[in-house]
Formats: structure tokens, C-alpha cells, sequence
């Protein structure tokens, strides 16, 4: 394409049509002035030849910036609307979670927490929760015997000395042989209990909410032993995060209760599916609660016997029954998850009986009917 032509304007005459180089040539020798004016084909003005840069470099580069509202008019809103075809595709994709990156890091989490706790781990975990607890609990028991019988001898009280000896040991002994038979009770509930939920969506909310539960404690818990707390309430701390940790696993494995996915359920049917699984996760966590309360148990039994050999006596009584009853409950957990279930289960039953009542008249109208539609009234 040939270099367009110019004209020049000075003298009160016109002078082209010119090539940009020969119009060039005449700015050199000072024949163009700046102040001429000159134009193309193309332009719909004429224009001072200083603006031109190819004729006047120096002169263009002192250019001075535009008034406020001289000069081409910007689009202002163009950003926004680019914004908002941002935002359309964004929020208007098939996966909303494949697009927001805050979403996106919440669904690697959730795929994180699923590799990390798997079925097999959970059942792993159980074995040496179950192995551990049953030691742990008789460490814990010999260790308050001996609280109570350094504690008599220290207050002079043959009432703490002899409680520990026949109300604590013999009591421990028949609570750990409660615990043994119930321990394994529940999973034969379990398999024996099976419920439906059609919604995944509720048994993911649960899982982050008991990973959240889980991280929160665990950071009370350490900020707790920052500010001078104690290492039992950081141990207590440290046993509820575990739980819940577990509990996020039962909740990315519903099978492991039993709880399998179902569709066409209506919404009184849904709602009883998520209470029974919210009344499974107690039961399926005996076997690591167990283990966790008998580990905690021995910690508190140190911490009582570290407080009776450097503490007045008078004071550690009450604190003394508190730590009994609490090492001496554990072995109560599996029993009373057993019944809470049952009983549970039970209304669990009655109301999903009363939401069928409906469906069975209708049947039974149908029949009476002889196969046809119901009647009308």
C-alpha cells in the first residue's frame, strides 16, 4: 500500500500533494513551520505540524495532556461489563466448584481428608484403640488406687486409703469386664441397622464440620497451654480433637455405619435417615473413644499423683473423686452407647411407621376398590 499524500497550509496558501519524506525534507530547512498546518487523506482536519511526530519529534514530545473532557470519550463502563462476563462464566459453569478458587481449595480438602481417612484406616485405628484402651484403663486404675492410698497416708484419712482399696479396685475390675462385653455390641447394631440417605451433600457438610471442630479444639488447646494452662486440659484438648478427626472419617464413609445412598425419598423419610446416622457415629466411635478416654485416664492419674506429693492434701479431695469418676466412667461408654442406641432407634423406627401410615391407606383403598384409583372422598 503507497504512502498516503500530504498538504500543507501555510501563508495564507494551500501547497500538495506532498510525500510524508518530502514534507519531511521542508521541516528540516525550516521552509514548514511548526505552526503550519497540514493533512492527509484520511484525517478530518487539518492539523498543526508540530503534533505530527514525523515531522517534529520534539516538538510532539512537549506535548501537553488534555483538559478534563477534551478528547476522545473512554468507555467507563466497559471494565464492568467485562467484569460481569467474568462473573457470568464464573458462576454460570456446570461445576461451580471447579471455577471459584475458594471453593476449589474447600473440594481439594475434602478429597485430601477422603485419601487420608480411609474405611481400612478407620478400622486400623480401632484395633489399636481397643489394644491401647484396654491397657491404658488398668494402668489407669492401678495408678488411682495409688493416688487414693498415698493421699490417705499423706491426710491421715484410712477413709481414702481403704476407699482406694476396696471401692476403687474392685469397682475398675467389674467396670472393664462392662466395657468388654459392650465394646463389640454395637457394631452387630450397626450391621443389623441399615438406613438410606439420598443426599451426599449432608454427610460432606458433617465431615467438615467435625474437621473444623477437630482443628478448632486442637488450637484451643495449644493456645490454652500457651497462656499457662494445665497439661490434663490440653490433654482433653488434644482426646476431643482426635474424635472428631475420627468422627470426619465415619462421615466420608458412610458404610462403615451402614448408612447407603437411596434415591426417591421423601423429605420425612431424609430427615430420618440423618438423625439415625448422627445417632450411628456414637456407637461406631466406642471402640476409639475407649481408647482415647483410657490414654486421657492415665494422664489425669499421673497428673493427681504429681499434685498429692507436691500439694496440700486438704485441698485435693474433691479434684480426687472428679479424676475417679472420670478414669472410672470410661469403661461405662460402650454400655451407654449400646442402650442410647437402641432406644433411639427405637422412636427412630415408630416415626418412620407413622410416615408410612399414608402410603399403606392408600394401598388399602386401591385393594378395596378393586385395583382401580381411589375414590373421591
Amino acid at each position: 500500500m503507497p504512502d498516503p499524500l500530504w498538504y500543507y497550509y501555510q501563508d495564507n496558501a494551500q501547497q500538495g500533494p506532498l510525500p510524508l519524506a518530502a514534507l519531511r525534507a521542508l521541516a528540516d530547512q525550516g521552509k514548514l513551520r511548526p505552526d503550519s498546518l497540514v493533512t492527509r487523506i484520511g484525517m478530518a482536519d487539518w492539523l498543526p505540524a508540530k503534533l505530527v511526530p514525523e515531522l517534529f519529534p520534539q516538538e510532539s514530545a512537549m506535548r501537553p495532556p488534555l483538559p478534563p473532557g477534551v478528547g476522545p470519550r473512554r468507555d467507563v463502563l466497559a471494565a464492568g461489563r467485562n467484569l460481569a462476563e467474568r462473573l457470568h462464566r464464573v458462576a454460570g459453569a456446570d461445576d461451580v466448584t471447579e471455577t471459584l478458587p475458594h471453593l476449589r481449595l474447600v473440594r481439594l480438602l475434602l478429597k485430601g481428608l477422603r485419601r487420608g481417612l480411609t474405611e481400612s484406616g478407620l478400622g486400623a485405628a480401632d484395633l489399636v484403640a481397643r489394644q491401647t484402651g484396654h491397657l491404658a484403663y488398668v494402668l489407669a486404675a492401678v495408678l488411682l488406687v495409688l493416688d487414693y492410698l498415698v493421699l490417705g497416708i499423706r491426710s491421715d484419712s484410712f477413709r481414702l486409703t481403704f476407699g482406694g482399696l476396696l471401692l476403687i479396685a474392685p469397682a475398675a475390675i467389674l467396670l472393664h469386664y462392662v466395657a468388654v462385653l459392650f465394646l463389640d455390641a454395637g457394631f452387630s447394631l450397626l450391621r443389623k441397622s441399615p438406613s438410606e440417605l439420598s443426599s451426599p451433600a449432608i454427610l460432606s457438610f458433617f465431615a467438615l464440620l467435625f474437621f473444623a471442630g477437630s482443628v478448632l479444639s486442637f488450637a484451643l488447646g495449644v493456645y490454652g497451654l500457651i497462656l499457662g494452662g494445665s497439661l490434663l486440659s490440653f490433654g482433653y484438648a488434644l482426646g476431643l480433637a482426635a474424635l472428631l478427626l475420627y468422627a470426619c472419617g465415619i462421615a466420608l464413609n458412610p458404610a462403615t455405619v451402614n448408612v447407603n445412598p437411596a434415591s426417591g425419598l421423601s423429605a420425612g423419610e431424609e430427615a430420618l435417615g440423618i438423625l439415625l446416622f448422627l445417632l450411628k457415629v456414637p456407637v461406631r466411635l466406642v471402640p476409639f473413644l475407649f481408647g482415647v478416654g483410657a490414654v486421657v485416664g492415665v494422664c489425669a492419674a499421673v497428673y493427681l499423683l504429681y499434685l498429692v506429693f507436691t500439694q496440700a492434701p486438704v485441698f485435693l479431695v474433691e479434684q480426687a473423686h472428679q479424676i475417679a469418676h472420670g478414669v472410672l466412667g470410661v469403661a461405662l461408654l460402650p454400655l451407654l452407647a449400646y442402650l442410647s442406641f437402641v432406644v433411639s432407634a427405637l422412636l427412630v423406627e415408630v416415626l418412620r411407621a407413622i410416615l408410612r401410615i399414608p402410603g399403606k391407606i392408600d394401598s388399602l383403598r386401591s385393594d378395596v376398590n378393586g385395583g382401580g384409583p381411589p375414590a373421591a372422598g
